[in-house]
């Protein structure tokens, strides 16, 4: 790759990278829809011209940063978990979006009572799918999946999760420890022969 592209990429990279941190720490302060673009580019001190040349709004942008957040989840959990078997990984997954979900509370709670939640439920559900998918390959392998059957597990397995997680935050759950064993005990049952 020449240098000139290297470059360019990184300050990409960095101005992306800053762009999220403004978005991020925003809405740890208050709902996404009060925030606009202006304040996502005066907080991360971009320029406008510099957003728009990549984000066609601040709707685009959300989606470029949940799928960024989601592939890193994803990426983290194929690290930690993706030699356990398909219900320990699934359940690794779920473990990152928990923690990440702990970590950023008050931005979680903001999401919640705006109307980015569709959105990030739309994106989260559209990356794990992809994720599942991918996964269920070696489910096929070793005979955990029938045949034909990857599309159809992954988005019944994916949806009742993304529920599940949903329900947990919204109701206020603080058992974390039984929601996991639920968890366990539903794939558990999914997966035996």
């Amino acid at each position: 790759m020449n240098e000139n592209v290297e470059r360019h990429d990184l300050r990409i990279s960095k101005t992306n990278e800053k762009l999220r941190d403004a978005l991020g720490s925003l809405m740890e302060e208050r709902p996404y829809d009060d925030i606009t673009v202006i304040d996502i580019c005066e907080r991360a001190n971009v320029r406008r011209a510099t957003f728009y040349r990549h984000f066609s709004d601040k709707h685009d942008f959300l989606t470029h940063t949940i799928t960024a957040i989601a592939d890193d989840m994803s990426h983290a959990a194929h690290e930690k978990y993706g030699n356990m078997g398909l219900c320990e990984y699934i359940i690794g997954y779920v473990k990152e979006v928990f923690a990440f979900i702990q970590e950023k509370k008050r931005l979680f709670d903001n999401v919640l009572s705006s109307t980015a939640i569709y959105r990030v439920y739309e994106i989260s559900l559209k990356t794990t799918q992809k994720l599942l998918m991918g996964n269920f390959d070696d489910a096929d392998v070793n005979g955990t999946l029938a045949a034909g059957t990857k599309v159809a597990a992954s988005a019944f397995i994916n949806g009742g999760i993304a529920h599940m997680v949903i329900n947990f935050f919204l109701s206020k759950d603080n058992r974390v420890e039984e929601f996991f064993a639920e968890l366990r005990r539903i794939l558990e049952k999914l997966f035996s022969e």
